[in-house]
């Protein structure tokens, strides 16, 4: 089943699969939520190295300059996770505002931010099973 779950996240380019019922395998529809009976949904994420990347995008300065952070190499350190950093919580939300959603919270914490922000889990966007368990 972790296979065939593998198999079909892979075919939409999904990041992240988060499961509710481990007995649950469903199937990519037209809207590409990867859902059986509403309970396996995938988030595709977009690192801020991703978005960074990409064209159009903001460039290190511009995006250190819109959420007031202290240095582009702060920023640096996010876009490839030295050390295991991650933005504050209030950098998150700069974050999701200066990109107009492009990079949100959850992508820039995918393991706590349920804990940090409870508003924003839905049935689209439950927390992952370690913190819907712990």
């Amino acid at each position: 089943m972790a296979q065939q779950i593998g198999q079909a996240a892979d075919s939409v380019g999904v990041d992240v699969v988060f499961l509710h019922a481990p007995e649950a395998i469903g199937h990519v529809d037209s809207v590409g939520y990867l859902r059986m009976d509403s309970v396996c949904y995938y988030h595709r994420i977009m690192t801020l190295n991703d978005y960074l990347k990409s064209p159009g995008s903001m460039s290190v300065s511009a995006l250190r300059e819109a959420i007031g952070a202290k240095s582009d190499m702060q920023i640096r350190q996010w876009q490839h996770g030295y050390a295991d950093r991650s933005p504050s919580p209030e950098n998150c939300v700069a974050i999701e505002r200066a990109t107009n959603g492009a990079v949100t919270r959850r992508d820039l914490r995918p393991t706590d931010w349920p804990r940090i922000w409870p508003e924003l889990v839905t049935p689209e966007h439950p927390a992952p099973i370690a913190e819907a368990q712990g």
